[in-house]
């Protein structure tokens, strides 16, 4: 959280993301899809929107935006990391 009580989604340690939409994407897509270290505000995003990452390691992966609760700060999310890069 932030000064202005929004949530971050912060990528560490090498890893990137970036917003691909509301599709579920396939490995090609978040092979291909333009990443980087940028900071996310979660409530700019809506439920059911889907992010492309790399890992710190560069392995692909894809996170879903469940649900965030605001009043308790609890985000849920699904994710998928493929295996290999």
């Amino acid at each position: 959280t932030n000064s202005k009580q929004r949530h971050l989604l912060t990528p560490l340690d090498k890893a990137v993301l970036g917003v691909f939409g509301i599709e579920r994407p396939n490995l090609e897509d978040c092979r291909s899809e333009a990443m980087g270290s940028v900071e996310y505000v979660v409530e700019d995003l809506s439920d059911g929107t889907y992010l492309c990452y790399h890992t710190n390691q560069g392995l692909p992966g894809w996170m879903m935006i469940t649900h965030l609760n605001s009043t308790n700060d609890m985000l849920q999310v699904q994710y998928l990391t493929w295996a290999q890069p």
